[in-house]
């Protein structure tokens, strides 16, 4: 919607984190978040995407993609798992804090 507050905030301070929601407190098919920045769309692109909706927008609209610099995903239970990526190193398998032993 055009000139919302998290528009707004977006277009001044593009920092932004995108979080899976979560409908089972146990987590048991994973949380997956998305570091990185919001970027406000040009005229060109636009136009492309209004031209590729069926009910295209009507101005004026806000429309952002994700650059996203990296990215973390969990699991838990007999499952889980435990994920990074970032641009530099690629994605990665890491250590699950519950595969430590406890003293």
């Amino acid at each position: 919607m055009w000139q919302t507050l998290k528009a707004r905030d977006l277009s001044r301070d593009p920092p932004i984190t995108v979080v899976t929601s979560q409908a089972d407190r146990w987590v048991a098919d994973g949380d997956l978040k998305l570091y990185g920045f919001a970027v406000e769309a040009d005229s060109a692109r636009r136009r492309a995407y209004a031209a590729a909706q069926e009910a295209p927008p009507r101005d004026p609209y806000h429309l952002f993609s994700l650059d996203v610099r990296c990215a973390g995903f969990i699991s838990f239970g007999e499952k889980r798992q435990l994920w990074r990526w970032t641009q530099e190193g690629g994605l990665e398998r890491l250590r699950h804090p519950g595969d430590n032993p406890r003293p």
